[in-house]
This record gives structure tokens, C-alpha cells and sequence, in this order.
């Protein structure tokens, strides 16, 4: 009976110590240097935006693809519109008269 208590006390000790030895190996991504707390918390949880995932069924062949972000007015109101960058008329017309004049040499 004795010998039984000595034996759990002995295995816990080593449990704590083998904690201990394994907690101060854990690297916190995020953090600068070995069992230090990161300098932002936010950023160690949080690395890159939630991805959702869907699967979806093309010709026989089942895929996982990413889902689209269905974003709410609050988030639509802070997306820059999208600008389209034309070329001008002038400016086609003087690279054809260019590449016209370059064929002629």
C-alpha cells in the first residue's frame, strides 16, 4: 500500500517536471523569441482571414474549392471601387502610326 503511494507520487513528479520541460519548448508563433508571449495576442490567434470551403460536384468529379465572402453593407462600404484603366484614343492612335511607320522601314 505504501509502496503503491511512493510509486504514484514518484510518476507525478515526473509528470511535472516532463511539463515543465515540454511547456518551455512551446514556440508561440507570433512571439519574439522561445516561451515568450507574443507581442500582439490578437495576431497570434488570428494569422490570416477565415477561409470557408465548399464542396461542389463537376462532371462526376467532387471538388473542394473556396467559397465567396458574402460581405455585409458595413463591409461593401470600405472596398474601394474598382477603377478601369483605359487607354486613350490619342494615345492607340499615335503606337499605330508608330508600328505603321516601323513596318514601312
Amino acid at each position: 500500500m505504501q509502496q503503491a503511494r511512493v510509486e504514484n507520487q514518484m510518476g507525478e513528479q515526473l509528470q511535472e517536471a516532463n511539463d515543465e520541460v515540454i511547456n518551455g519548448l512551446k514556440y508561440l508563433v507570433g512571439s519574439t523569441g522561445w516561451g515568450k508571449q507574443p507581442i500582439n495576442a490578437y495576431f497570434n490567434k488570428q494569422h490570416f482571414p477565415d477561409r470557408t470551403f465548399q464542396w461542389y460536384t463537376n462532371e462526376g468529379q467532387t471538388v473542394l474549392r473556396q467559397a465567396k465572402v458574402k460581405l455585409n453593407k458595413q463591409q461593401l462600404l470600405n472596398i474601394p471601387a474598382k477603377r478601369k484603366n483605359y487607354i486613350k484614343t490619342k494615345e492607340l492612335e499615335k503606337s499605330m502610326k508608330a508600328q505603321k511607320q516601323l513596318r514601312k522601314k
